[in-house]
């Protein structure tokens, strides 16, 4: 019953802070601040006397030591769940794995090989990746026993737990000569007493998860020489709101998760730019509102290297410009981006979004978890030269070359758009007319046409911009009698003469639930039908 103990109780758990009598009562009353402040009643005062001090004015209450548990340990609680004998009724009757017989009764669903996994995992020595999650594990045993029965493990997840300090986790790891990944996260872990004499413990230690501990960079960084081969580190819903100082111990990291911390910008994450071997940069929830990356000679920027994985969804970024940003990376292949105001705001729909985010940021292969095609590159790209093409002619663009001295602010904005026109070309001046939202404005006019029926005349329809790529195929079926409409592909074609500025390109329409106008069909396209 030591203070700094820690317990569990209906299923909450907090920390000792007092341990003792209370006026007027009988017996021995823990003093206890809840992980879950709505657990408790007070700040550790009672009476107008102050017995202990909670972070929260509500977090703390008394209890008796018989209606907590000071939990078990590790071994104990990978005994109870791996290896312990069950009985054949406990094996094959799960009660999530029922089916509704007659009657309304449930019958059970024979788990095939349960037997078998059951046998496997009561052999503790061949356990490799252990879930001890939630399992009241408090403390180590002193007797050898996981070191003997279970020296193999790999993995091991012992987050939500009752462990109190480092020194635990330590002891625990000592005999694991193979972990390589280790999660503690959710517990209340007191930094080590004696770094020195843990700094073997977890010398092949690879991945490290320190998810909701309360802690600052400070801290982390303390904890980070006793990892010297960590590559993963996953710090969620920390206290960490600066990234200073963390010297060449970070040198070996390739991911780092620092979801739901509250930095206090952009500049902050610059300072992880200098680490090597960074691939995997996790920020949602970070509040992030602008992005700035300083850029050398060629307009790129020598921090993240090896970065091409960046995660940045929901967060605050409002500014296109913060977007260009991303550009400099030169190593970045995948973003995601959703739920920011900057594609959610509503000033443009999802699609367009997309495509502004594809055409500003021209090495990104996957955005938002979906692969981009080469097809979608061509449209969004050719789509932003008509979109802010008439700005760019404003501020002193021209189709000349010579001529062509768009102003800085225009270029700070659209640092791309210059790249872009060297690539397909200035847009004619009829692609740059203002989009009138009359309902007779948004009907484009189209040909369809079909190499399959070379004796099949062309044939024009008005379509409104907004019809979707599954309708326009249950229209062309209708059209094209004969056709396979289960091997049915539509394409756009860019540049059908010789006079116009782009060479020919062929769009496919891939994707039946895309409106049409996401494949930059307007007046004049010629949609082909093949077969």
């Amino acid at each position: 019953m030591a203070v700094g103990s820690r317990v569990e109780c209906e299923g909450y758990r907090g920390t000792v802070l007092y341990c003792g009598a209370l006026p007027s009562t009988a017996g021995t009353w823990l003093g206890v601040e809840w992980d879950d402040a709505s657990r408790g009643k007070h700040d550790g005062s009672h009476n107008a006397i102050r017995y202990f001090t909670t972070s929260s004015p509500t977090s703390g209450s008394f209890v008796r030591h018989k209606k907590v548990s000071f939990g078990v340990s590790l071994f104990e609680a990978i005994r109870k769940k791996y290896g312990e004998e069950v009985d054949d009724a406990d094996i094959n009757l799960v009660a999530d794995m029922c089916v509704g017989g007659a009657y309304g009764q449930l019958r059970p669903v024979e788990f095939v090989g349960a037997k078998k996994v059951s046998a496997k995992q009561s052999k503790l020595e061949e356990l490799r990746n252990v879930y001890a999650a939630g399992r009241q594990v408090a403390f180590t045993d002193s007797e050898g026993l996981l070191e003997k029965y279970a020296p193999n493990i790999v993995e091991l997840d012992i987050s939500r737990n009752l462990i109190s300090s480092w020194d635990t986790v330590a002891m625990a790891a000592d005999k694991l000569k193979h972990l390589d990944f280790l999660d503690v996260s959710d517990n209340r872990l007191q930094l080590p007493s004696d770094f020195e004499q843990w700094k073997e413990s977890f010398r092949r230690l690879r991945a490290l998860g320190l998810n909701q501990m309360c802690y600052d960079w400070d801290q982390v960084t303390l904890l980070l020489p006793l990892f010297p081969c960590l590559e993963e580190l996953y710090l969620r819903s920390n206290n960490i709101t600066t990234l200073r100082g963390h010297g060449t111990t970070l040198d070996r990291i390739t991911v780092i998760s620092l979801e739901a911390n509250p930095l206090r910008g952009w500049d902050e994450v610059n300072h992880l730019g200098t680490l090597p071997k960074l691939q995997q940069l996790i920020l949602p929830g970070t509040g992030i509102s602008t992005i700035s990356l300083p850029a050398d000679a060629t307009d790129g920027t020598t921090l993240f290297p090896s970065l091409s994985s960046l995660s940045l969804s929901h967060n605050v970024i409002a500014d296109w410009k913060a977007v260009s940003e991303l550009d400099k990376l030169r190593s970045l292949q995948e973003l995601q981006l959703h739920s920011n105001p900057v594609c959610d705001s509503g000033e443009v729909n999802a699609t367009t979004a997309r495509q502004l985010v594809i055409s500003r940021i021209h090495r990104l292969v996957i955005l938002n978890r979906t692969k981009i095609t080469d097809a979608e590159r061509l449209g969004a790209e050719i789509d932003y030269l008509k979109r802010y093409g008439r700005e760019w002619l404003q501020v002193g663009g021209s189709r000349d070359p010579t001529k062509d001295h768009p102003s800085e602010k225009f270029l700070q904005q659209h640092p791309r758009f210059q790249n872009v026109l060297a690539k397909y070309g200035a847009p004619e001046e009829s692609e740059l007319e203002e989009p009138d939202t009359s309902i007779k404005k948004t009907l484009v006019t189209v040909t369809l046409e079909s190499p399959n029926m070379p004796n099949k005349p062309p044939v024009q329809k008005k379509l409104p911009g907004a019809m979707t790529v599954n309708k326009l195929r249950s229209l062309v079926t209708r059209l094209f009698k004969g056709s396979n409409a289960a091997s049915l592909t539509l394409h756009n074609v860019s540049g059908q003469t010789k006079e116009t500025r782009l060479s020919v390109y062929e769009i496919e329409l891939d994707d039946d639930m895309k409106e049409i106008s996401f494949y930059s069909i307007e007046d004049g396209s010629v949609i082909l039908v093949r077969w």
